[in-house]
């Protein structure tokens, strides 16, 4: 146990820095010196990829078996937009959310959470480069809910930012194309096909935002991330290979299930 506490202690310290310079980003925020803000957020920005970069030299590559000296190697093309771009989405929605929400315990709420997202996935993907050829399950999951989250940080944002609804309708549409092309990337499954399906996946996503947008900019991002959550959950199930009809089922119950308790509670 004390041995495995100790092999995480570089991604705790890491968390605890991203943690601070966010919460000074936050609390910064208020001030109109956009500069020191930039500079804030890209040394945030720097100190993640700082850690992947690291996590890359170290463990990316192992031998074949304890008899041999031929050593494998992890593509860092084939984990570029996962492993660096991703992260970094997430993490500039998170401070696009710290600076439009004048809320402390909100903004705390998210960069904690945000945080905590970070850390499980520091974890996940250290351990996934002992699958040298594709990505482990838990961190395919991991990652699910880094889109997510990050859908959600993003609808929020744009609602706040005092733009016309056309426009906020645009945007959704690329943000939804720009993550569900990520989802796919993940799972190795871009083809011309897959561009095809996202792009109908995003239409479904932003006719659900036009639908709820009368609501208010709490609902409405609430309601939009629902329905990105269904389609990445459809997605995951027909990667898994599950054919069965039941399968599908249990993602639009929990999905109906959330929606009436956001319209009605």
């Amino acid at each position: 146990m004390l041995g495995k506490i100790k092999d995480l202690k570089r991604e705790v310290f890491y968390i605890l820095i991203i943690f601070g310079i966010s919460f000074a980003f936050n609390y910064f925020s208020y001030t109109t010196n956009k500069a020191l803000l930039i500079a804030i957020g890209i040394l945030g920005l720097l100190i993640i990829e700082t850690w992947f970069i690291g996590a890359f030299t170290r463990y990316s590559e192992r031998k074949i078996s304890k008899y041999s000296e031929v050593l494998q190697r992890v593509s860092i093309k084939e984990r570029f937009f996962s492993y660096f771009v991703s992260p970094a989405i997430l993490y500039l929605s998170t401070l696009a959310f710290l600076y439009y929400t004048q809320t402390l315990v909100a903004d705390l709420m998210v960069l904690s959470t945000t945080c905590f997202l970070f850390f499980v996935l520091f974890v996940n993907v250290k351990s996934s480069f002992k699958k040298v050829y594709s990505l482990e399950q838990g961190t395919r999951i991991v990652f699910d809910f880094i889109n997510i989250s990050t859908f959600y940080l993003g609808c929020s944002v744009l609602t706040k930012v005092g733009i016309e609804n056309e426009m906020i309708y645009l945007l959704i549409g690329v943000w939804s194309f720009t993550l569900l092309i990520d989802n796919l990337l993940l799972h190795d499954k871009l083809d011309l096909a897959g561009l095809i399906i996202s792009f109908l996946c995003t239409i479904f996503i932003t006719l659900t935002t036009f639908a709820f947008e009368s609501y208010g900019i709490f609902i409405m991002p609430a309601i939009t991330t629902i329905a990105f959550y269904l389609v990445v959950s459809l997605w995951n199930l027909r990667f898994s290979g599950r054919i069965r009809f039941s399968d599908y089922l249990s993602p639009f119950f929990f999905s109906l299930f959330a929606t009436l308790i956001i319209l009605y509670l």
